[in-house]
């Protein structure tokens, strides 16, 4: 009786090993529903931003074609309001870039944080004989760290376009006071002139720069889906 109990109570445990093994929770899928939810929400955020980009260049270049027509026809007034719309636009741009450069140093720390989270996931799923859990989190390692890199060079390029900017946004205050009390030479207006046209090539170049994003982002959701 004994033995039998004992071979019943075996079977048991087996089974029971058995259906643990077939009942345990699957790896989480680094393309989870809620991560593609993220890359969905990031592709309409780059979208956003690319149709306020537009809508930002649009204007430059109506003020800037708006002063030279004003400077063409002599119409100091109408330079002079134009010069009012250049100065509010060129602040609005300077704040947004700087909110731009805060938020790309955020997203660093957040790659960073998570690089850190799976590098002490993989250790301890390695030192615990875990080697299928071990081996998705160093996939995921992988993964963040390809996403660290491109944050980092996402606030490099942040940083280059504020400065950029900013230079000049310098140089036409600078100038700016030689056309304010009506002293600005032909080789001033000429200079100013190259200033407006280089702030409508930055802007410009946002634009690509964003559409560049939102074509990428489009493209990892794709691939993510496959």
């Amino acid at each position: 009786m004994l033995t039998r109990m004992y071979s019943f109570s075996s079977r048991l445990f087996t089974l029971g090993i058995g259906f643990g093994l077939l009942a345990a929770p699957a790896l989480a899928d680094p393309d989870s529903p809620a991560e593609r939810r993220q890359e969905r929400a990031e592709v309409r955020e780059s979208q956003q931003e690319l149709r306020d980009d537009q809508v930002d260049l649009r204007q430059l270049n109506d003020i800037v074609e708006d002063w030279h027509r004003a400077r063409a026809r002599r119409d100091r007034a109408a330079e002079r309001r134009a010069d009012a719309r250049i100065e509010v636009w060129i602040r609005k741009e300077l704040a947004e870039s700087r909110t731009e450069v805060r938020e790309a140093q955020q997203e660093v720390a957040n790659s960073q944080r998570e690089v850190r989270t799976e590098q002490h996931d993989a250790a301890r799923a390695q030192r615990r004989g875990q080697h299928n859990r071990a081996a998705h989190e160093r996939a995921e390692l992988r993964d963040d760290k390809r996403d660290l890199a491109d944050d980092k060079q996402d606030l490099t390029g942040q940083r280059q376009d504020l400065n950029r900017l900013r230079g000049v946004a310098q140089d036409l205050d600078q100038i700016q006071r030689h056309f304010r009390g009506n002293r600005a030479s032909p080789a001033q207006y000429a200079r100013k002139s190259a200033l407006l046209r280089e702030l409508q090539s930055l802007a410009r170049a946002e634009v690509r720069d964003t559409r560049t994003e939102v074509r990428e982002d489009k493209q990892e959701l794709r691939e993510d889906r496959r």
